[in-house]
């Protein structure tokens, strides 16, 4: 999230934040990658266009208004929904399923998946996932509130083992070396 507000302070929305494009540097430093879909926008403007991964983009970009900075927001909240879960929140067999399933927002946590899920992990990931961009956390917020409850929202590394049964195998290499590389510091 670090380097999304970085992003945003600079006017930039990066518009397709998925695991594929989080990569590692030689020191396990975290590198946000591939800003081919990224959008310059200036004091407040807003991005139109139809951009994004399926399981990634947010509804108000397959609405067809405008949008903000706060499209990346919500796709990083998809990533620690998958972290956490195994799965996305928003899913369907085709594009067109899981699209209808981002526009109805339903978000859901199952008690089998996240019982041991901290209630702030939940309220923040409610934060970021909020059909509502006027509700929905800007990344800055979203560092705030980590920062504040980053005990609270420590994620047991139990919970990595679920990346094996998601489809993308670059996504479950980038997850395991993001466990990994929060483990060892």
């Amino acid at each position: 999230m670090t380097a999304v507000s970085h992003c945003h302070r600079k006017g930039v929305i990066h518009r397709d934040i998925k695991p594929d494009n989080v990569l590692f540097d030689s020191w396990n430093s975290v590198k946000l990658a591939d800003f081919g879909s990224a959008e310059v926008v200036a004091g407040g403007e807003a991005a139109t266009g139809i951009v994004g991964t399926p399981y990634y983009v947010a509804p108000e970009v397959l609405s067809g208004w405008e949008y903000g900075e706060k499209v990346d927001v919500w796709s990083a909240g998809v990533v620690l929904y998958i972290m956490l879960a195994g799965f996305p929140p928003f899913y369907g067999e085709t594009a067109v399923e899981i699209f209808d399933a981002v526009l109805r927002a339903n978000l859901r946590f199952p008690p089998r998946v996240f019982q041991s899920v901290s209630p702030k992990a939940k309220d923040l990931l409610r934060r970021m996932l909020c059909k509502d961009v006027y509700r929905r956390f800007s990344a800055e917020q979203v560092l705030r509130k980590f920062l504040k409850n980053r005990d609270a929202l420590f994620i047991p590394i139990s919970y990595f083992n679920r990346f094996l049964h998601f489809p993308n195998t670059k996504s479950t290499n980038f997850l395991w070396k993001l466990s990994a590389s929060h483990v060892m510091r």
